[in-house]
């Protein structure tokens, strides 16, 4: 009795023994395991600080002086990426119609004639149309920019569309050659070209007319304001409705609009004008009054 329970005793503690060895490497496996994993944590915890702490570094060097944006300067970017992505569409749209609507001339598409291709005409005017006309157009000058810069080879596939837009509204061809070199050497943005565009126009405005073109211009004024023809046509209400189609009299109605609100500003300056050459010619002030 004695032997068979001290050889069970014996038996069951090496049984013991190796399950206690069996779990000891498994907790020792379990520890290696946590340990290796505890390892990995901290070195992808460290990596991503190191990446925070990185990107952290370059946000600071790509601002001015290592300064935050500014809120302006915020809106800036979000405009551009917006306006890039848009732009982008747009370029399709306006390239596709320029191509389609004018076989890709230029000189077709920047006429003013009333004669143009009345194909694209028809686009604008088609009832299942869901851009606006007026933006259509915008695309279209913007696309028949780029292929003018294209055939004088200058370099603009840099240019965003608003940026073609702007330089499309200098007349003069080769201005719109300088400045698309300029806006692409120097990498112009949108609102430098078009700062650029504007001090332009005030540059040309503040040329000083001559003799000859002032005096064309005021008699062709003249001609317009002493025509009875042309009066009584624009004060016939029947005949606007009778002669003229729908978009004409709206056209009509934006020039009338203009000329009414101009000649309220150069009626006290053509008065000036009448009271300061009276008063060079006679040197009286009663007689300029």
């Amino acid at each position: 009795m004695n032997t068979a329970y001290e050889m069970n005793d014996n038996g069951m503690n090496e049984e013991m023994a190796a399950e206690h060895t069996n779990e000891a490497h498994e907790e020792a496996n379990n520890y290696e395991t946590t340990n290796e994993e505890t390892e990995n944590m901290n070195s992808h915890e460290e990596y991503e600080a190191h990446e925070e702490e990185t990107f952290s570094e370059d946000q600071s060097d790509s601002s001015p002086e290592g300064k935050q944006m500014t809120t302006d300067d915020l809106v800036e970017t979000i405009n551009d990426v917006y306006e890039n992505g848009l732009g982008s569409a747009k370029m399709t749209i306006g390239t596709l119609v320029f191509t389609h609507c004018y076989g890709g001339d230029a000189e077709k598409a920047r006429s003013k004639s009333p004669k143009k291709e009345t194909s694209y005409k028809d686009v604008c005017d088609h009832k299942k149309l869901k851009m606006d006309a007026k933006e259509l157009g915008r695309c279209v000058r913007a696309a028949v920019q780029r292929v003018e810069f294209e055939k004088e080879n200058v370099e603009c596939p840099d240019l965003s569309f608003h940026a073609l837009l702007e330089i499309a509204k200098l007349p003069e061809k080769e201005d719109r050659l300088t400045l698309g070199r300029k806006a692409h050497e120097e990498n112009l943005k949108v609102r430098e070209i078009r700062k650029w565009v504007d001090d332009w126009k005030k540059a040309e405005a503040a040329k000083a007319i001559s003799k000859d073109e002032a005096f064309k211009l005021l008699k062709q004024l003249k001609g317009v304001l002493t025509n009875e023809k042309l009066r009584t046509f624009l004060s016939n209400e029947d005949r606007l409705q009778s002669d003229l189609e729908s978009e004409h009299r709206i056209e009509l109605s934006k020039i009338a609009n203009l000329m009414a609100r101009q000649m309220e500003e150069w009626s006290p300056m053509l008065d000036n004008t009448r009271k300061t050459i009276t008063k060079i010619e006679f040197a009286s002030e009663e007689m300029a009054a």
